[in-house]
């Protein structure tokens, strides 16, 4: 059996390591998509050291287990406001919808294309 996998070059993991989030994402990009559960003012501090390092952000709040439309959705709302990096802060679905947001924003065909 032959496969390849690939990940994110970078994975940070330890204490307070979000409060690296800022420093990380400006490096990145410019035009970043914001990921977040339904309550966006939890990460508040984030949204305002963001703005502080001149990014511009598009805000996208998840509730619950999103679906292809949403996602689809997003994914242009993203492309249509230049956004050049997504930074995903939250539970499974908020990180599963930022991934799969990130893989849209560059591939502008049908999300059905890209699933098996």
């Amino acid at each position: 059996m032959n496969f390849q996998f690939s990940t994110a070059p970078k994975i940070v993991f330890g204490p307070d390591v979000a409060r690296s989030i800022p420093e990380h994402a400006a490096a990145k990009g410019n035009n970043a998509c914001l990921v977040t559960g339904n309550s966006p003012q939890r990460i508040q501090w984030l949204i305002d050291e963001l703005q502080e390092k001149e990014l511009s952000l598009h805000i996208v709040s998840i509730a619950g287990e999103p679906d292809t439309e949403l996602i689809a959705g997003h994914a242009a709302e993203a492309r249509a406001n230049n956004c050049d990096i997504v930074v995903a802060v939250g539970g499974g679905s908020v990180l599963d919808a930022g991934k799969a947001i990130a893989a849209l924003i560059p591939n502008k065909r049908d999300v059905f294309d890209y699933l098996e």
